[in-house]
C-alpha cells in the first residue's frame, strides 16, 4: 500500500514524490509485489492521489498491471480502510509505503484494522522535517484521544 500525498495540480508534492520513488525501488527489487495505490483528489488537485502515483510509478519502469487505484480516500485512515477492501480476502500481511515521520501512526492505524504490516519509508526532504513532523506529532495525539 501506498499512501497518498499532495498533488499540486497534475505534479506530485515532494512528499508524495518520495514516496513513488521508494515504492518504485522496492517495485524494481520484488517484481511479484502489487501496488495498491492510495489517494483521492482533493479540491486543488487536477488528477488523484492514487493517478499522480500511477504516472510516477510508470515513468519508473514498474508495469502498469503491478498497479492497483483507490481514489476515493481522503485520510490516512481512509487510504487504509478503502485499500484494505481492495485485498484477497485472505491476504493480512501487507507493506506500507509513506512518509517516515507518518509510518508510526500509518502502521498502528492498520493494526486496528487487523492488518499485520512491515514499512518501507520515504525519505522526509529536509524542508519539511520541522513542518511535518509536528503536524504528525498533533494527528498522534488525536488518534490517542479518540
Amino acid at each position: 500500500m501506498v499512501l497518498g500525498a499532495g498533488v499540486k495540480g497534475e505534479k506530485p508534492s515532494q512528499i508524495l514524490h518520495n514516496r513513488i520513488q521508494a515504492a518504485a525501488a522496492y517495485g524494481e527489487q520484488h517484481s511479484e509485489v502489487r501496488f495498491i495505490l492510495s489517494g483521492g483528489q482533493g479540491p486543488d488537485e487536477d488528477i488523484s492521489e492514487a493517478e499522480a502515483m500511477r504516472r510516477g510509478m510508470v515513468a519508473s519502469g514498474i508495469a502498469e498491471e503491478r498497479l492497483i487505484l483507490e481514489a476515493d480516500s481522503t485520510s490516512t485512515t481512509e487510504n487504509l480502510q478503502f485499500s484494505k477492501a481492495l485485498l484477497p480476502k485472505d491476504v493480512r500481511r501487507v507493506s506500507i509505503v509513506t512518509s517516515d515521520f507518518h509510518l508510526y501512526r500509518a502502521r498502528k492505524e492498520a493494526r486496528q484494522l487487523g492488518l499485520q504490516t512491515d514499512a518501507i519509508p520515504a525519505e522526509t526532504p529536509l524542508s519539511g522535517v520541522l513542518r511535518f513532523g509536528m503536524r504528525e506529532r498533533v494527528a498522534i495525539v488525536v488518534q490517542f484521544l479518540r
